[in-house]
């Protein structure tokens, strides 16, 4: 990664399977030798699939080609937040891990306590 935030070159690819069939795909390139990144994700099914290119999200069937109307997305995505972090920007990640944390520390004492017939009290502090 340059120090403009940039990558020379890239391939990211994730495939997922569902148990009641079907399957989906997201591959995200870039790099010199192709000059621009470019993102595909596809998710087939059965009945169709759903592509998404350019952005924008369509259904793709035998029959037909429909355009989605995907609301938008308001939070960072995880790149963001990673690249905000190692560019030393203000990011909040370290207390929504603390939140997570206490999550977990309640959720462990409420089946400790269940499993012995307890009741735990949780301040709000």
């Amino acid at each position: 990664m340059s120090d403009d935030g940039r990558y020379d070159r890239f391939v990211n690819t994730v495939t997922v399977g569902f148990a009641g069939g079907g399957c989906g795909q997201w591959t995200w390139a870039g790099g010199i030798s192709i000059n621009e990144a470019e993102e595909y994700q596809r998710i087939v099914m059965t009945g169709g699939s759903l592509i998404r290119q350019g952005g924008r999200w369509s259904r793709s069937t035998p029959e037909d080609v429909e355009m989605l109307e995907v609301a938008q997305e308001t939070t960072p995505s995880l790149e963001e937040v990673f690249l905000n972090d190692v560019r030393g920007q203000e990011t909040r990640w370290d207390e929504d891990m603390q939140k997570a944390l206490d999550a977990i520390r309640i959720s462990l004492a409420a089946e400790r306590a269940a499993q012995k017939g307890h009741r735990i009290a949780i301040s709000s502090s």
